[in-house]
């Protein structure tokens, strides 16, 4: 199964939001990928972008996405990208990950940024890799993939 860029990935999303109407924000963006990889990993054995999240203080997040939008504030709407089309970056997944992609999004892009963050400060893998740490501490480091996989193949497996 292929590996995409983090940044390819991060495209495909903001176009969807945008095709559905949904709002998107670079905090959003973040959680939206963060869900997408952990997804991934469970029902693939494999991550779909290289990178692996920092247990920041609002949730999961990508150090080169978060970069890359670093000009916008993390509540304000990412405007849509119009270089690429939506189907260009969807036509790189194999049939199996264009379904996940449909269900994650199906799933977690209808919520809020708010609602995002509150469910990833819920979640075991942003908690453990924060170890001790009060909930507005300075916090980067590594969310681990297996990590993630373990705590939402749990989730499945309920």
């Amino acid at each position: 199964m292929k590996i995409l860029s983090i940044e390819k990935v991060a495209q495909l999303i903001i176009l969807y939001c945008y095709r559905e109407g949904l709002f998107i924000s670079h905090l959003k963006l973040q959680k939206l990928l963060y869900y997408l990889q952990a997804w991934h990993l469970v029902y693939f054995d494999n991550p779909l972008f290289e990178e692996t999240p920092e247990a920041w203080v609002n949730g999961p997040v990508y150090r080169k996405i978060y970069e890359n939008y670093s000009n916008k504030s993390r509540t304000e709407e990412i405007e849509c990208p119009e270089a690429v089309s939506f189907d260009s970056i969807f036509n790189e997944f194999d049939d199996n990950q264009k379904k996940l992609f449909a269900n994650v999004m199906t799933a977690y892009a209808v919520l809020s940024q708010d609602k995002l963050v509150l469910l990833t400060h819920n979640e075991k893998p942003w908690i453990e890799a924060r170890k001790d740490r009060q909930l507005f501490e300075y916090c980067n480091d590594v969310i681990e993939h297996e990590s993630m996989k373990a705590f939402y193949q749990h989730l499945l497996n309920k």
